[in-house]
This record gives C-alpha cells, sequence and structure tokens, in this order.
C-alpha cells in the first residue's frame, strides 16, 4: 500500500509542478485514483508543498517558486484572482491604487463579478469580488502578461464600479468628498468615460455623483 502511494505521489508532484492551479478533477484526469487524491492532497498541505487557495483548488509551491524566480509572480497573482471566481475582472481599489487615485493603498485583491458577492483569504492575499448587475458586467479588456491571460478594467470603469457600489452610503456632495479621491491623476477621457458609464446604468443618484466628480476636478 505505501509502495503504491508513493507511486501516486509522484505522479501527482510531476503533475502538478507545471500547474498554475488544479483541483482534484484535473488530478483524476491523468490517471490518479480518486480514493487517494484526497488524501495525499491533504499531506502535501500539510507539509506545505502545495498551497490551497480555496476549496478544491490548490497550486504547487515549486510553481510558486519558479513563477517568482522568473519575476512573473505579479501576473500570475493578478490571473489568480480572476480565475479563481470567475467570471470576474480587476477593479475598484485595486486598478485606482495603480493610478494613484485612491489616497491610502489597498493590499487585496479587489474585483467585479457577475456570481454573488464573495471573498477568499489564502497565503497569496486576499481575494475580494464584489457582484454587479449583468447588463454593468463590461468595460474591462483580456491582456496577456508573463504568459497569463487577465482580465483588468480601465481606470474610469474601475472608478465607476467603485463609486456605483457604494452610492448608497453617498448621501451628498460631503460624503463624496470624503472619499479623498485623487482626481488630478485622472484625465479628461477618463472623466468622459466614467459619466459614459452613469449614463448607462441610468439612475439619478450615479449622475449626481459623476456631477460631484467633475465638480472636485475642476
Amino acid at each position: 500500500m505505501k509502495k503504491k502511494e508513493k507511486t501516486y505521489a509522484d505522479i501527482v508532484r510531476n503533475v502538478i509542478v507545471d500547474l498554475p492551479f488544479f483541483s482534484i478533477e484535473d488530478l483524476s484526469s491523468v490517471g490518479v485514483e480518486k480514493k487517494y487524491t484526497k488524501i495525499l492532497l491533504y499531506r502535501l498541505v500539510k507539509s506545505e508543498e502545495i498551497l490551497r487557495l480555496k476549496k478544491g483548488v490548490y497550486v504547487s509551491r515549486k510553481y510558486l517558486d519558479r513563477t517568482e524566480k522568473e519575476n512573473k509572480i505579479n501576473s500570475y497573482l493578478e490571473f489568480i484572482a480572476v480565475s479563481l471566481y470567475d467570471p470576474a475582472y480587476l477593479s475598484m481599489e485595486y486598478v485606482l491604487s495603480e493610478y494613484g487615485i485612491l489616497t491610502e493603498n489597498t493590499q487585496a485583491f479587489t474585483l467585479i463579478s457577475k456570481n454573488k458577492t464573495k471573498k477568499f483569504v489564502n497565503a497569496l492575499g486576499l481575494f475580494n469580488y464584489k457582484h454587479t448587475k449583468e447588463r454593468l458586467f463590461f468595460g474591462f479588456k483580456i491582456i496577456k502578461k508573463d504568459g497569463f491571460l487577465i482580465s483588468k478594467t480601465t481606470v474610469a470603469k474601475a472608478l465607476f464600479d467603485f463609486l456605483y457600489l457604494r452610492k448608497k452610503t453617498i448621501l451628498d456632495k460631503s460624503t463624496f468628498l470624503a472619499l479623498r479621491l485623487n482626481t488630478n491623476n485622472l484625465k479628461k477621457e477618463d472623466m468622459e468615460e466614467v459619466r459614459k458609464y452613469a449614463e448607462i446604468e441610468g439612475s439619478k443618484k450615479m449622475e449626481e455623483i459623476t456631477d460631484y466628480l467633475w465638480e472636485k476636478k475642476k
């Protein structure tokens, strides 16, 4: 039995070292018997040979180490953020921080998803997913970075998503200003793009919030 288990463990190690993430189903497709898989994964997590990203999804420590040595870890993390709760795209605080729109940087990966609101915490970080309506799930591009496909929005759509999800708490201009957005880093075309999204959303509230944004920019 031990010899057989060692054989399965070797198969698993050889397979997962080249996978950006994997599940039990991925291992069963290469001939690993499922009755041994859960036991093996438990042992590999305990020995820290693999990391658990969410229930049933893992990544090899060797894969991570190699990715970091190749200076691709940031691209990989963005890829994982999108992949863990597909369909989703990077937006809101994460993108706004990159452009210096927020006065404080965020350590979390923030994404918009058509799925219900969800949060994952693992050894790689905090991944926050906010639900949006089907008709507002747009304004992003799928880009390729270091070999990874990543769904990421423009700074304007990131700002719209950020404000849209707060529209019930933005009671007036003073509560808007309390967000302390650095509008100096927004271009005129970014502002116009935000207004376009607000028009598509169609509510009086988003129209008011967009007006606050333009007034602050002046």
